[in-house]
């Protein structure tokens, strides 16, 4: 939905504007991300929380970082040096625990921990999700490589991060060369052992 308030900077400080020009809510604010799904992340000083479109405060400050805002109606949030995700009222869906997360798509955020990331599912948010693994076929970019596939699983399982390993995906790169491919299908081997 497209949001009826602009933010704008004076100064140094972040406040909201109507179409008019006129400010709905006064410029008092370090930094801002706009508003997603009626809620605008704000940052006073050092710490983050979020307003309603009155520039009231939904979530108080205390954040030490946060990921744009709402999407599905969550928000990922910064505690210390862990990550993790919060609803509309300010309670943890999932708790800090995280390295790096991405904001939820179509149910699916990715996570991280220690270096080894895989998609949490929101659908059924708790603090033990049901999770997807990315397959590395190749890119090296993101994703567990077949050859430490068994040590994630096992990485996965002790943390009890999941509640259950719903599946596998991957990212097939150099798919739409009509002409060449021996490197897609070496892709698809790799990701069908």
């Amino acid at each position: 939905r497209f949001n009826r308030l602009t933010a704008v900077k004076i100064g140094n400080k972040w406040g909201y504007i109507k179409k008019d020009g006129k400010f709905v809510i006064n410029p008092i604010f370090d930094e801002t991300f706009g508003f997603y799904e009626d809620i605008s992340a704000v940052k006073i000083g050092e710490k983050w929380g979020f307003i309603d479109e009155n520039g009231k405060f939904k979530i108080n400050l205390q954040f030490d970082d946060v990921a744009y805002g709402f999407y599905e109606g969550v928000a990922s949030v910064e505690i210390g040096d862990k990550w993790g995700f919060i609803d509309k009222d300010g309670r943890y869906v999932i708790n800090p625990q995280f390295d790096y997360v991405s904001d939820f798509t179509e149910g699916l955020a990715e996570v991280e921990i220690g270096g080894k990331g895989f998609l949490k599912d929101w659908a059924t948010c708790s603090d033990r999700p049901k999770g997807h693994l990315k397959i590395d076929t190749g890119l090296s970019r993101q994703g567990f490589t077949l050859e430490n596939l068994a040590e994630i699983i096992s990485f996965i399982k002790e943390q009890n991060l999941v509640e259950e390993l719903r599946g596998v995906f991957t990212h097939f790169a150099n798919v739409e060369d009509v002409l060449e491919h021996t490197y897609a299908k070496m892709q698809i081997d790799l990701f069908n052992k």
